[in-house]
């Protein structure tokens, strides 16, 4: 009898058991990219830009437009969005002086934002560029009582070597625009000419956001030149080579720009953008 008390007080001890909903362990768990893109998705919106094309040769000469649409991200409540420059300076190609009795120019003019599910098209203008890194900035002119989801890059990041970032962006208006996310992996660092991160490749375009896979954004994708001429790389044939390789060309590439370095240039365009609001409304587009 005492043996049978003592397994009948042991068994009272024991903790209860949880009930547990078949159906809830069957759920899978949202991959930390994909938490990543369900945050921040609304901040990447969608810019249309009218593209006023002027061709002339051979003595005659014709005008023409175009509509284009570009990615940008939302980095201030007032509505100042960042983009990649090179959607609104094409090169040089393409805005060359008369040449040969040839001459073709590109203007973008007539901007306008667009935000996920949502049909209205805000009016906005190009407010700073930064061509040394291939951004640009777009104020909306007139948000009414639109609430913003913003990626703010004043914070100084914690990155290091091998650490996975996600990159976020757009498809176009034939794909419902729908938001995506690209995962890639922090490959090594630059500290001249300036400090940037080299990524194993380019989660987003340049001008777009980077994040940590908890959702922290690190900073921004740029485009950096090394400020070396490629006849100052032992001549043509040394800096074909060179590339080849796997070495450093004169020519300019995509890094990841720290966000509180983003922050800076952010600042300098949110005050351009307030002195151009400030201007007459026929002068924003000029």
């Amino acid at each position: 009898m005492k043996l049978a008390r003592h397994a009948l007080t042991a068994l009272v001890l024991l903790p209860p058991l949880t009930a547990q909903n078949p159906q809830d362990a069957a759920k899978p768990t949202k991959s930390a990219p994909a938490s990543v893109l369900a945050r921040w998705s609304p901040a990447i919106v969608t810019i249309r830009v009218v593209l006023a094309t002027s061709f002339a040769a051979g003595g005659s000469s014709q005008d023409s437009e175009s509509t284009a649409e570009f990615n940008g991200v939302v980095v201030d409540p007032s509505g100042l969005v960042m983009t990649n420059n090179a959607a609104f300076t094409p090169p040089d190609l393409f805005n060359a002086s008369e040449a040969g009795g040839f001459r073709m120019r590109i203007t973008p003019r007539d901007f306008k934002v667009v935000f996920d599910k949502d049909d209205k098209e805000y009016p906005a203008f190009l407010a700073a560029t930064d061509k040394k890194l291939g951004l640009a900035f777009v104020q909306i002119q007139e948000l009414g009582d639109k609430k913003l989801t913003v990626v703010d890059f004043a914070a100084e990041p914690d990155i290091a070597i091998g650490d996975e970032v996600v990159g976020l962006s757009r498809l176009g208006k034939g794909f419902d625009h729908a938001a995506y996310y690209r995962t890639t992996t922090i490959a090594g660092e630059i500290k001249k000419p300036r400090k940037a991160w080299i990524v194993d490749r380019a989660p987003a375009a340049d001008g777009h956001p980077v994040f940590d896979r908890q959702g922290r954004v690190l900073g921004a994708m740029v485009k950096i030149a090394s400020g070396i001429k490629s006849s100052a790389l032992h001549g043509g044939l040394g800096a074909m080579l060179s590339g080849l390789s796997g070495g450093s060309t004169a020519g300019p590439r995509s890094f990841l720009l720290p966000g509180n370095v983003v922050g800076r240039i952010v600042k300098q365009a949110k005050a351009q953008a307030a002195k151009r609001m400030a201007e007459k409304p026929d002068d924003k587009h000029k």
